[in-house]
């Protein structure tokens, strides 16, 4: 059995992606008659089936998964490679992930930043999962929680403090005093992210207050904000980004909400990056000032 090359995988990878031989091959600029030959080739060189064809499309066998994931690892590595060959000082690509919301918040900040270093190109990723630093599928990312690997560098950047917040109809329908009681939260609505998700924390911290309705969840921020303000139910905002939504009023909370820790993360390897640790220092600078004055 001989090991699989790059192009082999890529087109596993697409098949996987598309679904079917011909998506794939569009994406790739390959005929559908290359695809499968190609995936043929790869699948006689393993010495088993990878790709269940049918009249529906291509999906991949189960122990086909490792080869997919083994291909995005290393495209992952390819596009940090060419993000780095791109330039010298400020000029080529630098990748950041948000948390979901921080985008509105973080853009005018690089869109600043960018006026002042104009081949600096910025990739602004939102997003629910963390990344993965270590692999480079982002240059820079704003996470909840140190990161606990050494190959990792984590800045604070504060405190976020967050707040329940409604709309005036909601208020006036479920919640007139405006004030939750410890043990009130089990008789209220909230619109949250996906409750199922790993990533829900904050959801998860009002699960263990007792809250279960949740008549709308979302993974969006803006979409969550917006269903609030339609009167969906309570939701969750840090209090510094609060201002930038009028019509949601806040509520007094017995009990606040602790707090969440947020840290600006890198790897190492990028400390000699010019452009890279220069839109750290931006984020930084703005974050740290935004968040003292809170």
């Amino acid at each position: 059995m001989q090991n699989p090359e790059w192009s082999a995988l890529q087109v596993l990878l697409e098949v996987h992606r598309a679904k079917t031989f011909l998506a794939a091959g569009r994406a790739l600029g390959l005929s559908t008659s290359t695809v499968m030959r190609r995936v043929d080739a790869l699948e006689a060189s393993l010495g088993r089936r990878l790709v269940h064809r049918s009249a529906q499309g291509a999906l991949l066998e189960k122990h086909a998964l490792p080869l997919v994931e083994a291909a995005e690892a290393f495209e992952r590595s390819l596009a940090a490679g060419q993000r780095d060959s791109k330039g010298s000082g400020d000029a080529g690509v630098v990748r950041v992930s948000v948390p979901d919301g921080f985008g509105p918040w973080l853009a005018p900040v690089l869109a600043d930043h960018r006026r002042r270093h104009p081949l600096t190109e910025i990739q602004l990723i939102s997003e629910l999962r963390h990344v993965d630093l270590t692999a480079r599928e982002a240059d820079l990312a704003v996470r909840a929680g140190r990161a606990a690997s050494p190959d990792l560098v984590a800045q604070l950047l504060g405190d976020v403090a967050p707040g329940l917040y409604a709309s005036e109809g909601y208020l006036a329908r479920a919640l007139p005093k405006r004030w939750l009681g410890a043990h009130d939260y089990a008789e209220q609505e909230f619109v949250v992210e996906d409750v199922t998700s790993k990533e829900a924390r904050m959801a998860n911290v009002l699960v263990a207050r007792g809250a279960r309705r949740f008549p709308f969840c979302s993974n969006s921020f803006e979409t969550r904000v917006r269903a609030a303000e339609e009167g969906m139910g309570l939701v969750l905002l840090a209090k510094p980004d609060a201002p930038r939504f009028p019509r949601l009023l806040p509520v007094d909370l017995e009990t606040p909400i602790p707090g969440l820790k947020f840290y600006l993360t890198f790897h190492r390897q990028l400390r000699g990056v010019p452009r890279v640790m220069a839109v750290a220092r931006a984020i930084f600078t703005a974050s740290r000032a935004a968040l003292a004055t809170a």
